[in-house]
């Protein structure tokens, strides 16, 4: 096998191992924000943000936004 016939494979090696380490990153940036997402909702909402906008800029549901509004209050520093 010549090494002309190791590339492609190399090449896809690297992309997807690239693309691993892109989205591993991306998973652990969230994980810090996943626990107080539904908090930062109720605050996003008491500064004005509608649902709609929030569920269209989070790329949560509307449906999952309006059941956090009704059990999350926003802290009284947002409000």
């Amino acid at each position: 096998m010549s090494t002309s016939d190791q590339q492609p494979a190399d090449t896809a090696a690297h992309r997807a191992r690239a693309r691993f380490t892109k989205a591993a990153a991306a998973r652990r940036a969230w994980k810090k924000y996943e626990q107080e997402f539904p908090q930062l909702i109720a605050d996003a909402h008491a500064a004005g943000f509608t649902a709609p906008h929030i569920a269209r800029e989070s790329g949560a549901t509307e449906s999952y936004v309006y059941r956090i509004l009704r059990t999350t209050p926003a802290r009284p520093d947002h409000q």
